[in-house]
């Protein structure tokens, strides 16, 4: 049994079906009439027919791995397992922390660097202007872009 995901009204339903009953249409095959002794042409279908029985061969091989493969990989371990999920989480936050790091330093940079402040407010001040904007932009009350 295979089983395939759906998409309806924003939530998935898992619905399994027997894949050995879907009828597909036929593809490459020859018209019904088709006689190769008559429509091909001479020693064409000699030459053809150890390279189909070679290939054919292969290709039903492939298909038989390739179905083996599919089946371990769809009944396998979900990509989203908790461990993975938190992992992804950490990564994202060690992220925040290095963009956040890189940030106060080009801040203190410029607070150092800046003649004269009398006009802006102290290092302090400043430092405390950037805190109540972040926060208003995590609540939602501003929006930077």
């Amino acid at each position: 049994m295979a089983k395939i995901l759906h998409t309806m009204s924003q939530r998935s339903i898992s619905r399994e079906f027997d894949e050995s009953k879907v009828m597909y249409p036929p593809m490459n095959s020859a018209p019904p009439d088709f006689d190769v002794t008559k429509d091909l042409p001479p020693g064409l279908f000699e030459f053809l027919t150890p390279l189909s029985r070679e290939f054919t061969s292969r290709q039903q091989q492939v298909i038989l791995k390739r179905k083996a493969v599919l089946s371990r990989t769809h009944g396998g371990v979900l990509a989203n397992t908790w461990d993975h999920l938190v992992f992804g989480i950490e990564n994202i936050l060690r992220a925040l922390r290095v963009i956040t790091k890189l940030f106060d330093e080009e801040f203190d940079r410029i607070l150092r660097e800046l003649p004269s402040m009398k006009d802006l407010g102290t290092p302090e001040s400043l430092r405390q202007a950037r805190l109540i904007s972040e926060t208003m932009i995590v609540r939602g009350e501003f929006d930077p872009v």
